[in-house]
């Protein structure tokens, strides 16, 4: 009866070992590299929605010069 319940300890401090040294460290690697991604994208969108509202403003107000300034720079 001792020797199962050692067993069973050992094999839940080797589960607990692996969680803790190998799949949380790469669970919060993985989820950092997607946040920064996310982020990433996300500054993508925000710049090319006031591109393209700086560019449909130019166009209205001083021709298409702010457009193409921004589109290219």
């Amino acid at each position: 009866m001792t020797r199962d319940f050692f067993r069973e300890l050992r094999k839940t401090q080797r589960r607990c070992n692996a969680l803790s040294k190998l799949f949380i460290p790469n669970y919060r690697e993985t989820v950092a590299y997607i946040a920064g991604s996310l982020e990433e994208r996300e500054e993508r969108i925000i710049l090319k929605m006031t591109r393209d509202r700086l560019a449909d403003f130019g166009h209205h107000r001083q021709g298409c010069m702010v457009y193409f300034i921004l589109r290219y720079d």
